[in-house]
């Protein structure tokens, strides 16, 4: 069929349209890819800067350091939170108070501290720092006030709580020393450890707050393991004796089989402290041996009680025993003490990736 003049014009027309938009995604592909590889190198020069700035810190440069970070404070671009380079710009916050406190210049740290701070203030790091550089300028009160904004954020930061009770301590206020201490036993946090049987592990989690916690866990465990092992992963902990129950019978009234097992721990990293265990690292672990016998076979559920206590300091516990027995309590110092175990990890509950 022969096409008309109209038509051809319209199947000319329609293949020139198509033969553009393919050259115009061409072009428009090949800006884009130059444009992310502008952005990359804008982000990679930001990033130089800022390390190079570092590097001058760090070498003890300081005035060439301040007058470069002041420069880049100007031009960074992340102005707000929630920006792509919002953790670079609270680290030049940082390298430039470290500069001007290295310098003497008070006016000038306490100011970028504080910017530091308004910055994102709900970064518990930053009021650590701007409390420190308060106090390495004898600014008490205000280095207490950021303490104290720190701890509302996060009430498990051991070296803060030692800090403030030291301080109340040291200025006779044994009262609120007490009650920071008990703040800090109450604050919630979740403390995670884990029970070994053989190939099978029990990963256990529970408030860190002295107090013996029941677990009824179901397992499976064919055969008779040779050991039994807890992974305390830096919490001081103790745990009670297991109860090991097989399968209940369909179709049968009689009762599971339970046995108790009370093991003879052996500590690796650990140290025992009355009925609990004192976390020296990471690594602390305890297990036991387990007689033939001990446990059902098959054994499908565990029971047990276990307690997680937060780090606590030797230097702090003694400050802290003080202050209960000059305020003539003993019925509170016997629960506080009850809770307590010195030892643990500050890597278990003060540290932790934001």
């Amino acid at each position: 069929m022969r096409l008309s003049r109209r038509d051809e014009r319209l199947w000319i027309g329609a293949w020139l349209a198509f033969c553009a938009l393919a050259v115009g995604a061409l072009v428009w592909g090949v800006l884009l890819g130059r444009a992310d590889a502008l952005v990359e190198s804008a982000d990679d020069h930001w990033i130089e800067r800022l390390d190079a700035c570092e590097a001058l810190v760090d070498a003890g440069d300081f005035e060439r350091a301040a007058g470069a970070l002041d420069r880049l404070e100007k031009q960074f671009p992340a102005k707000f939170i929630r920006h792509k380079f919002d953790r670079e710009r609270e680290r030049l916050y940082e390298l430039l108070g470290r500069a001007n406190a290295a310098l003497g210049r008070k006016a000038k740290a306490l100011e970028t501290y504080t910017e530091l701070t308004e910055y994102d203030p709900r970064n518990w790091r930053n009021w650590e720092l701007l409390a420190q550089a308060n106090g390495s300028f004898g600014e008490l009160e205000a280095a207490s006030a950021a303490y104290d904004h720190l701890l509302t954020l996060h009430p498990n930061h051991l070296p803060t709580v030692t800090h403030q009770i030291l301080a109340d301590a040291r200025a006779g206020r044994c009262a609120e020393a007490v009650t920071r201490y008990e703040s800090y036993l109450d604050a919630f946090l979740l403390a995670t450890l884990t029970l070994e049987l053989a190939e099978t592990e029990l990963r256990l989690q529970l408030p860190a707050d002295g107090r013996a916690h029941e677990f009824e866990l179901p397992v499976e465990l064919a055969s008779q393991p040779a050991r039994l092992g807890l992974r305390l992963s830096g919490w001081s902990a103790a745990i009670g004796p297991l109860t090991f129950s097989g399968p209940l019978t369909v179709g049968k009234a009689t009762a599971r089989t339970r046995l108790l097992v009370t093991p003879a721990w052996e500590a690796h990293a650990a140290e025992a402290v009355g009925g609990a265990w004192s976390a020296a690292s990471t690594e602390a672990r305890l297990e036991a041996a387990l007689a033939p016998g001990s446990l059902p076979a098959p054994t499908t559920l565990a029971s047990f009680e276990v307690t997680a206590h937060k780090a606590v300091g030797a230097e702090l516990w003694r400050i802290v025993e003080e202050c209960y027995r000059t305020l003539g309590s003993p019925e509170r110092l016997a629960r506080a003490r009850a809770r307590t175990v010195v030892g643990g990890c500050p890597e278990a509950g003060t540290f932790f990736e934001e």
